[in-house]
């Protein structure tokens, strides 16, 4: 996914080529998805995906994606080593959204500030991680 986009609306696919199949790994039994949008306009100001599996009453994997505030989507990985190992919960989330906030590359084109931009990524990563947690725990039982 960073080599493939370049920036807004741009990607490493040529003009010749043509996108026919995305093809996904098959979610465990303990995971569970979640995106979020936030949209005021005909284009989102943000994205968020974030899958999380939760075994053992711990999340032992993540993946947090941003998208729409940037030049391009951003993975969050700091985010996902930070709540690998961690009993899910609210605050742990709260603090997954601030990380989140914090090094997301934002943009300030648009009609949004960078600061508010900052705001709906804190707020959005807070509520995927605990939808997606919430699933991963309905999934298994």
């Amino acid at each position: 996914m960073d080599t493939f986009f370049l920036g807004l609306l741009d990607t490493d696919r040529r003009p010749d080529e043509i996108m026919t199949s995305v093809t996904l790994p098959k979610l465990w039994e303990t995971t569970g998805i979640s995106y979020q949008r936030f949209k005021t306009h005909e284009r989102p100001v943000a994205t968020v995906g974030a899958a999380v599996s939760v075994a053992n009453g711990v999340i032992d994997d993540s993946r947090v994606f941003i998208g729409s505030v940037g030049p391009k989507p951003q993975r969050m990985t700091s985010v996902e080593d930070a709540i690998r190992g961690q009993e899910p919960g609210l605050v742990l989330f709260q603090q997954a959204g601030l990380l989140a906030a914090g090094e997301a590359d934002i943009d300030e084109e648009g009609f949004e500030s960078a600061e508010y931009k900052r705001h709906l990524v804190a707020v959005y990563v807070q509520k995927a991680l605990h939808d997606a947690a919430e699933q991963a725990k309905a999934r298994r039982s």
